[in-house]
């Protein structure tokens, strides 16, 4: 086996429940006087931009208000003004995948002119970002760690991609993810479980990434249904919080799968989230990776304890079906029929995902513009 990868991560990593209470001292090691842009999801802001008022960062803390949902160019295009107006030392992004993703871009639009249009696509950032901290107020999307900020326009769904967007520190509190509502819980928990498990199956997977995915998808198998039925329960929110940031690590390192190429039309068309999205179409990916995937699917099926003692062919089979029987019970039961896509569509969308070229060619198996729209077909 050939050993070939390259890790990027953020400079610092801080987990642990109250986090939280340290962010001005971790914003003043990186702008000890300067402007500091704060970027707030809005389920978040009424409650923590309070709390950022009460500390050291007052008087010098700018909020920028940004609209709930995915990021568009647009919107991010809007606030950039703002962003350069106010020439912060540091931006910090605070909230879901999306207000980070959102908070990310704007670090780089600072520094480079014109529209972020213009650097969706791998390494088009001509200048470095301004300094970053990502705070996850969700446990999925992996973004505080991620190079990458997607954003949707045109018509598609695509990332500013550079190692500049990498954040100088992640804070990770599993407090501020107590009081996320049921749905969040499992939309961005499965967006964390596809990310463990695509990057364990990726082409690219690593001595390094493999273990660390399979104990992300442990967590994730323990913690999200203890969540659901205790939602204050802290040791199972920081089991989701833990599991996503693993699984953030493998993402950076090997990479996501077909999984992910055909998540991106259904949000760039419907508007449908990134974890549901993913989460609909993950057990249809898994089973048309066999056989290729059998071996490791199989290692999945002894990490979770999924038909022991049975062949490698068997276990395999059985944690592509162990995938439905767990989504089904967080209670997500999903077809694309029932999230507003119609049959005729399917098509399109196939060859759109097959733009999404980077997961296409991390999958186990070649797949084609057809294969696509099988996949979708039976997700329908």
């Amino acid at each position: 086996m050939k050993i070939d990868f390259t890790l990027r991560l953020p400079k610092k990593i801080s987990f642990g429940a109250g986090r939280f209470e340290t962010l001005a001292e971790e914003a003043n090691l990186l702008a000890a006087s300067g402007k500091v842009l704060c970027v707030l999801d809005p389920a978040v802001r009424p409650v923590l931009w309070p709390r950022i008022e009460k500390t050291a960062l007052a008087g010098r803390a700018v909020n920028l208000e940004i609209p709930a949902g995915e990021p568009t160019v647009e919107a991010v295009d809007r606030a950039a003004e703002t962003a350069r107006a106010v020439n912060p030392e540091l931006v910090i992004g605070i909230g879901g995948g999306s207000a980070m993703d959102f908070a990310k871009a704007l670090a780089a639009l600072i520094e480079n002119p014109g529209s972020s249009e213009e650097y969706r696509g791998q390494d088009r950032l001509k200048k470095p970002c301004r300094p970053k901290i990502m705070v996850p107020t969700t446990a999925g999307t992996g973004s505080e760690i991620s190079p990458t900020a997607v954003l949707i326009g045109g018509g598609r769904k695509g990332g500013i991609n550079s190692p500049d967007l990498i954040p100088e520190t992640a804070l990770l509190d599993p407090e501020l993810t107590l009081d996320l509502p049921a749905p969040v819980t499992v939309a961005s928990g499965l967006d964390a479980f596809c990310h463990a498990l695509e990057s364990y199956l990726s082409v690219r997977s690593t001595p390094f990434s493999e273990p660390l995915s399979l104990q992300a998808l442990e967590l994730l198998v323990r913690g999200l249904p203890a969540a659901l039925a205790a939602p204050g329960d802290l040791p199972a929110r920081t089991d989701n919080l833990l599991g996503s940031l693993l699984a953030g690590i493998t993402l950076a390192s090997a990479g996501v799968i077909a999984n992910h190429s055909l998540s991106y039309p259904l949000g760039a068309r419907h508007g449908i989230g990134h974890g549901l999205a993913n989460g609909i179409m993950l057990p249809y990916v898994v089973r048309a990776c066999l056989p290729e995937a059998a071996e490791k699917l199989a290692k999945v099926a002894d990490r979770l304890g999924v038909a022991p003692g049975a062949s490698v062919s068997e276990r395999a089979v059985r944690t592509a079906d162990f995938i439905f029987e767990f989504e089904a019970r967080l209670g997500f039961k999903h077809r694309l029929r029932d999230l507003g896509v119609r049959a005729e569509e399917l098509e399109a969308m196939a060859a759109e995902a097959s733009q999404v070229a980077v997961p296409i060619a991390n999958t186990p198996r070649p797949m084609n513009v057809a294969e696509l729209a099988e996949i979708y077909r039976k997700a329908y």
